[in-house]
């Protein structure tokens, strides 16, 4: 499989990109659900 410099490159930024999203998608998540949790204990 041949891959062109530029073309590589962009996908590493596109995972790159997708990769920072999902990470702070889920950081919210957990946030959220460790605020969920406070509340519904305290």
């Amino acid at each position: 499989m041949v891959e062109v410099h530029h073309d590589s490159t962009i996908q590493h930024g596109w995972a790159t990109f997708f990769q920072s999203i999902n990470q702070g998608i889920m950081t919210f998540m957990q946030l959220s659900l460790q605020d969920i949790f406070t509340y519904g204990n305290s």
